[in-house]
């Protein structure tokens, strides 16, 4: 059996959220999963103020979204600029972050990686 791995950068707009700014909510444009990957996802933050918050949500028809799961949902970012979220067996096919700002200020960098 043969494993894969795929690391990028989420992105708005077609825009890569790298030093992306980070104090205006936005979403991410979405990702196409097509197998069922573990994955995780970075969040670098250049500066902490407020309340950030992201939420990882999903989709299986890239139209009508949900949060993932509870765990995923309002993730609190404001205890550390770096933070990784980390899950197994994502089981829809499309995936997007939405980021509340909070009243932040800085940047912010998204990562993630899948592997089957």
């Amino acid at each position: 059996m043969s494993y894969k791995s795929y690391l990028s950068k989420f992105k708005v707009a077609g825009v890569q959220v790298d030093e992306y700014p980070a104090n205006a909510d936005f979403t991410t444009d979405s990702i196409d999963i097509e197998f069922d990957w573990v994955f995780s996802i970075q969040t670098v933050l250049s500066a902490v103020a407020g309340n950030p918050t992201l939420t990882i949500q999903c989709s299986n028809d890239d139209v009508n979204w949900v949060n993932y799961t509870p765990s995923a949902t309002n993730v609190d970012l404001t205890n550390a600029s770096n933070h990784m979220i980390i899950d197994s067996n994502f089981p829809c096919q499309y995936m997007r972050l939405q980021y509340v700002s909070g009243g932040n200020s800085g940047n912010i960098t998204l990562i993630y990686k899948l592997k089957n």
